[in-house]
């Protein structure tokens, strides 16, 4: 029998993110708010889970209008930020109940997440059901004592929210800009200003009632207060010494954690440093960006990217870059001309060509000033303590993923593979979310970077494995580097098909005693059956041979595109 889940407050934030989660799991799910035709009584009725997603001070209201039509073949359920006097009033019904604080909001749910769970009277099968839904989302689920839970959250939510609405309230006093502010600070110091000024940019009334009605609000404000106020004299005193001593007390209670954040907020301040020069559809911060490529840092684009400028480019290391999420991206930039060269892979010899990109250079008409060869080793990496026979899940890149397939296969046939959109990502994933039993497949780069533990390496199915990435931009190069051994890349479509006239241009080219090392072919996206051939043949578009060559294909075809005449770098 279907389980249907009913959501009060349905058409709230935090409501209409749980309908939409349910709803993609296979429940049906019941809404019923202020102005829907479905009353709180009938949802009740017709729901075997009801969830209450309501401001905490109509929580208790809410309960007491549903008491009547609750039963114990019903689970109740709330989302509330303050337990202990909700769940009184849910003990007061017949239902089930079970009592959860997610914490995250409606834009934050995700990945690593957590939500809190107390088990106040409920079946073991009501807890399995709720922890199995939010680990599908891999959010991590606690359990908790609702008796404590309200003790806990007034240091975790009171104390810090305290403290972050003073600090924004300080700044109105002194009467400055937050921009102007973020523009002088450290990325330190950008993030505890942001994360200050989140608060500010959400609900007044969720935050008032977390401060107003945990019963320990007053206690533990007034203890900070008495903290701030002692520091307060020390700093009117001047006296460094009663400061060191109050610092240093400080970081001895914090312990062997002091250490730990500051090597887990590195982390949070790289991500921002990273962003400066980021594209997310914003305005490029970084304005002197020579190049952009795929990132983040440490993936074999990266690394592969760094290799080549060392060994083509003076000014290394001091070329700036800006790490893209896409292939698209890149070419988007390059055409745009926020930055004067593109760094992205072309083909990788176990994995074949990259399609993005070449579907990028068709569309954008760009030019290819170098291609560089890299070779492609991949590691697999844990954190430390992690024993490789407990693996059962890895994460990295779909490209990293089937070129270490028969690794995987040998050594891990059970584990669960997840893929996302980096190698590097992969690495950073379990670096700093430390997922139990899991691994990484990525750069040995990245796993030192990252302290992880590498368990092996060169574990790629062939360790001759290489990738081409081709340097692109919207002019060709100045230097036709005709000394050099080259090669030539061209794209051609037809205006309609007719029988031979593929082989004809392939019969020019062994004619003129020309090499192809490349031929492929896409959709043109036009019409089903309408193909761009992608060919590239050795030597340069200007040698006499070649030049008649493309003659008769411009002739032949309805377009005729000519990338560039380029070398091709090992690195």
């Amino acid at each position: 029998m279907e389980t249907t889940i009913g959501i009060i407050g349905g058409k709230g934030k935090m409501g209409q993110l749980f309908a939409r989660l349910f709803s993609q799991q296979g429940y049906q799910v019941l809404i019923s708010d202020k102005n829907t035709k479905l009353k709180n009584k009938d949802l009740v009725n017709n729901s075997d889970i009801i969830i209450i997603s309501v401001n905490i001070d109509q929580t208790i209201p809410v309960i007491n209008e549903i008491e009547p039509y609750l039963n114990n073949q019903k689970l109740l359920m709330d989302l509330t930020s303050l337990k202990k006097e909700p769940v009184q009033a849910m003990l007061k019904t017949k239902a089930r109940i079970l009592s959860i604080h997610p914490m995250f909001n409606d834009t934050s749910f995700g990945s690593g997440q957590k939500v809190l769970i107390s088990k106040v009277r409920c079946q073991k099968t009501d807890v399995n059901r709720i922890k199995s839904f939010f680990h599908k989302y891999r959010v991590k689920t606690l359990d908790i004592d609702y008796k404590k839970h309200d003790d806990i959250m007034a240091i975790v939510q009171v104390l810090v929210h305290f403290a972050e609405i003073s600090f924004t309230k300080t700044l109105e006093k002194i009467g400055i800009k937050v921009e102007n502010l973020l523009a002088y600070s450290s990325p330190a110091y950008e993030i505890k200003i942001e994360m200050a000024c989140r608060i500010l940019a959400q609900d007044a009334n969720l935050y008032g009632n977390i401060q107003i009605r945990n019963p320990l609000s007053r206690k533990y404000v007034k203890l900070l207060m008495e903290s701030s106020e002692e520091l307060q004299k020390i700093l009117e005193n001047k006296d460094l010494n009663e400061f060191t001593k109050y610092f240093n007390k400080s970081q001895k209670f914090l312990g062997k954690y002091a250490p730990q954040a500051l090597k887990e907020s590195d982390y949070l301040i790289a991500k921002l440093r990273e962003k400066d020069i980021q594209v997310h559809g914003e305005t490029i911060k970084n304005k002197k960006a020579k190049i952009a490529l795929l990132g983040p840092k440490f993936t074999h684009s990266d690394i592969a990217c760094n290799n080549w400028l060392k060994k083509t480019d003076k000014s290394y290391p001091d070329i700036s870059k800006i790490y893209c999420q896409s292939i698209s991206e890149i070419f988007e930039l390059v055409k745009k001309k926020q930055v004067k060269k593109g760094f992205v892979p072309l083909e990788n010899m176990l994995d074949g060509s990259i399609q993005e990109t070449q579907d990028n250079l068709f569309k954008h008409q760009m030019k290819i000033l170098e291609e560089v060869s890299a070779p492609i080793h991949h590691c697999i990496a844990t954190t430390y303590g992690t024993k490789a026979k407990d693996i059962n899940q890895i994460f990295s890149h779909e490209k990293a993923i089937n070129q270490c397939s028969d690794y995987i296969k040998k050594y891990y046939p059970k584990a669960q593979i997840i893929k996302l959109s980096s190698t590097a990502q992969a690495m950073q994933k379990l670096a700093f979310e430390k997922f139990p039993n899991s691994a990484a497949i990525g750069t040995k780069s990245a796993a030192k970077a990252l302290n992880l533990e590498v368990l092996d390496t060169c574990i790629e199915n062939k360790v001759s494995n290489r990738t081409h990435f081709i340097v692109i931009s919207n002019k060709e190069s100045k230097n036709p580097h005709k000394n050099l051994k080259l090669k030539t890349a061209i794209a051609f479509y037809f205006g309609e098909n007719k029988p031979g006239q593929l082989h004809q241009i392939f019969s020019d080219f062994a004619t003129n005693k020309i090499n192809l090392s490349l031929i492929e072919s896409r959709p043109s996206k036009k019409e089903y059956g309408d193909y761009v051939f992608f060919l590239n043949f050795d030597g340069h578009q200007d040698d006499a041979n070649a030049k008649s060559v493309l003659k008769n294909i411009k002739k032949n075809t309805a377009k005729l595109m000519i990338f560039g005449s380029f070398p091709i770098v090992k690195v």
